[in-house]
């Protein structure tokens, strides 16, 4: 009896010792992510942790947040805490919530509905203090994924036609099937198109419900929710704008993130419109107002160049648009001495090979 009083004893004292060290072993990660973030965010005055960034429906989102870089008083000014959910396809706030603030601490949770639609979300959260520009000055953001655990017995997809009908008239197919992929026909189809709601539809024999949706020249977001007997399915559609800029944007990607003197650079170019859309067009490569090199980028308004520059050197390319204007956008800086890192194959079995110069 002895005996077993005394291993008692020492398996409470184990766990009490456990318990402790996990504790002790939670604050200091935390602390250590406040620390790193503080360090590479010296401009920042917020930071928040959440206790993961995958969540299902009907989950709590837990947070805490920590004002730094700032003094007793400055923190002191800072009284509640605005906290938002939005979804990043079509910035929509699903969720939001005040929390009060003291002395600089705040912490609370968010609950998901189980109605919530899968995806990916920015989780946002400012305090009441704003800039001469009404702007907060403190603001933490960070993306989260939602899944659904739900398991529905309705599998619907919704995707683009093909083609545009008369009227410039663009068609959404939804299509409604069972788990043997059989089709669903009278399933309801409810949507909305940048908000706005519009007439129920109802899935025919072959599952297909269609949507028809003016074409704009700006993008559309179409929400869409299928619903047959005790299930329901949440969907998302971006439908581009017809909006045409003759306007090019540029962007160039040093393979080693800067322009090295005396070294051959590969460097990445993208060309699309203002509104992201990829670009296919034709440039001059200039080096100290000489042309040397005529580039084209592909379909995806992606391509490649390699250049050899020495320092002092000017590069800039002269992109036509489709008035066969030139629009120029200069390389980025040359440094005089640094190190260049390339990789002829980026794709590779079970060994990468980098080039140092």
């Amino acid at each position: 009896m002895k005996f077993i009083f005394c291993l008692l004893l020492a398996l409470l004292s184990y766990c009490q010792l456990a318990s402790a060290q996990t504790t002790a072993f939670g604050d200091n990660i935390v602390a250590e992510k406040l620390s790193h973030y503080s360090k590479s965010h010296p401009s920042e005055i917020l930071f928040v942790h959440l206790d993961k960034n995958i969540y299902t429906n009907n989950e709590q989102v837990w947070f805490s947040a920590y004002f730094i870089n700032e003094d007793t008083v400055a923190i002191n000014r800072h009284n509640y805490l605005s906290v938002s959910i939005v979804r990043e396809d079509n910035r929509q706030v699903t969720l939001e919530n005040k929390y009060l603030i003291a002395d600089g601490l705040c912490f609370g949770n968010l609950s998901l509905p189980d109605t919530i639609q899968p995806g990916q979300y920015m989780f946002t959260a400012f305090s009441n203090v704003v800039d001469q520009n009404n702007k907060p000055v403190a603001l933490f953001s960070q993306i989260i994924n939602i899944k659904s655990v739900v398991n529905n017995t309705i599998k619907a997809t919704v995707t683009i036609a093909d083609s545009v009908t008369v009227g410039n008239t663009i068609e959404a197919l939804v299509k409604v099937e069972d788990e043997s992929l059989h089709p669903i026909s009278k399933a309801t189809v409810t949507y909305t198109v940048n908000g706005q709601a519009f007439k129920n539809l109802l899935s025919n024999d072959s599952g297909i419900a269609v949507i028809p949706i003016p074409q704009k020249d700006d993008q559309q977001i179409v929400q869409v929710k299928i619903s047959f007997k005790d299930d329901n399915q949440l969907l998302s559609l971006s439908i581009p704008g017809t909006k045409k800029d003759s306007s090019i944007v540029a962007k160039f990607y040093p393979e080693s993130g800067n322009l090295v003197a005396g070294v051959e650079n590969k460097v990445g170019i993208e060309t699309t419109m203002p509104n992201g859309s990829p670009l296919s067009v034709k440039g001059i490569l200039y080096r100290n107002n000489i042309a040397v090199d005529t580039i084209y980028t592909a379909d995806n308004g992606l391509t490649t160049l390699k250049i050899t520059p020495s320092a002092g050197d000017n590069f800039w390319m002269n992109f036509f648009d489709k008035n066969n204007d030139p629009i120029v956008f200069p390389l980025p800086d040359i440094l005089a001495d640094g190190v260049a890192i390339s990789m002829e194959n980026a794709l590779t079995n079970d060994t990468a090979i980098f080039n140092i110069s």
